[in-house]
């Protein structure tokens, strides 16, 4: 975990995100972004822009771990068919 401090921006409050963190959530500057509270965690969710094609930070979890099955089955199908007899 990272710990941020929250900074004083006018009359509000912000938090400041670094570059690595950014790049790594494919968000720039300007883009809007979710805010909601799940199980007492403040959640920062990357939206996706209409039309925008589905990248690793805009598919759901789902989607992400169906791909990642479909991998594996390509890559070790063949490796787990012979541990499985």
């Amino acid at each position: 975990m990272v710990t941020k401090t929250l900074i004083q921006i006018g009359d509000s409050v912000g938090l400041i995100f670094d570059k690595p963190l950014l790049q790594s959530l494919e968000l720039k500057k300007g883009d809007e972004v979710g805010v909601e509270l799940r199980d007492g965690a403040l959640v920062v969710s990357r939206l996706r822009k209409k039309g925008a094609p589905a990248g690793p930070a805009n598919r759901s979890r789902s989607a992400r771990m169906a791909a990642i099955r479909e991998e594996l089955h390509a890559n070790l199908g063949p490796a787990f068919r012979k541990l499985a007899k």
